[in-house]
């Protein structure tokens, strides 16, 4: 698994520095072409009616020696430092700024895993749209009826990660006897689009949920109907679920299982899907591609 850190600088003549959620904006020009000969990545400066910006995108390893120094350098002239969550607390604002840590897998590193989480498909089935509270609560899914693709088979509800199928891979799914695979009616689209889900609901994940402040929450309390929920693995997309391997043997066979926390906003949130390596082989020979899978981590 190799881990990139990602974030912005920029620098606009108008403005003062400060540390945001996306990275930092330097105090003069030469701050921000000083990191980027650090880092040895192209800064963009340009002027318009007078104005001078730059903007530099930053994308290392995360054991990159570049990326260490740039780091020391910006704690050196601004004192901000990197914040190791996903969301920055709204106290520590001032002095740290967001980095997105993404996750890259090989295939073998796919292969090998014995559960992967689905969290993302990359392509847009239908158009979610917001039923009651307790249609939210009950996890029941709400879709526009005249917003279809018909060439999508698994795909997301947009603007929102909630997975959809068709009736055609429910059909295939089922012929195969997948372990614990539930199908739900969407509704307002009975019949054409199902909820892809399981009667099997994983344990708690070791992984914390936050709130949109950046504040540890419990997932079965939702403060308000506007609440949001992430999980925060360190800061690191995508998240790698991980439970203890004594509570997944006390589980059912399952080929696809739904995990106990729902990720999002209180209206629009879902449970992650965790699956076997069946299932995707499954998947794979309907021919779904844009699947995002990453493998769960299982501790002792």
């Amino acid at each position: 698994m190799n881990c990139s850190w990602k974030f912005s600088i920029s620098f606009d003549a108008r403005e003062s520095q400060e540390a945001t959620s996306i990275g930092i904006s330097t105090r003069t020009l030469e701050d921000i072409l000083e990191f980027s000969q650090i880092i040895e990545l192209p800064c963009k400066v340009q002027t318009y009616k007078g104005n001078t910006t730059a903007v530099m995108e930053v994308c290392r390893d995360q054991h990159d020696k570049r990326l260490h120094k740039l780091l020391e350098s910006i704690e050196v002239k601004y004192g901000f430092r990197p914040c190791p969550r996903r969301i920055v607390p709204r106290g520590d604002s001032a002095t740290v700024f967001g980095v997105r840590r993404w996750r890259t897998y090989s295939d073998d590193e796919q292969k090998s895993a014995n559960w992967l989480s689905i969290d993302f498909v990359d392509a847009r089935i239908g158009e979610h749209l917001r039923g009651t509270i307790e249609q939210a609560d009950a996890d029941q899914y709400v879709a526009n009826p005249r917003k279809v693709n018909k060439n999508v088979n698994l795909g997301f509800l947009s603007p929102f990660p909630r997975i959809a199928a068709s009736d055609a891979l429910k059909l295939h799914l089922e012929s195969l006897s997948m372990h614990s695979l539930r199908f739900e009616p969407i509704v307002n689209l009975e019949g054409v689009l199902w909820k892809l889900s399981s009667e099997v609901v994983m344990p708690r994940s070791l992984v914390p949920l936050q709130d949109q402040l950046g504040a540890d929450v419990a997932a079965d309390i939702w403060t308000d109907q506007w609440a949001t929920k992430y999980f925060d693995d360190g800061g690191c997309s995508p998240v790698e679920l991980k439970y203890r391997r004594a509570e997944i043997d006390d589980l059912p066979p399952f080929d696809i299982a739904v995990t106990h926390e729902r990720e999002g906003m209180r209206f629009s949130a879902q449970r992650l899907l965790v699956v076997t390596q069946r299932f995707r082989a499954a998947l794979a020979a309907f021919k779904i591609k844009g699947v995002r899978y990453t493998p769960v981590r299982v501790v002792e």
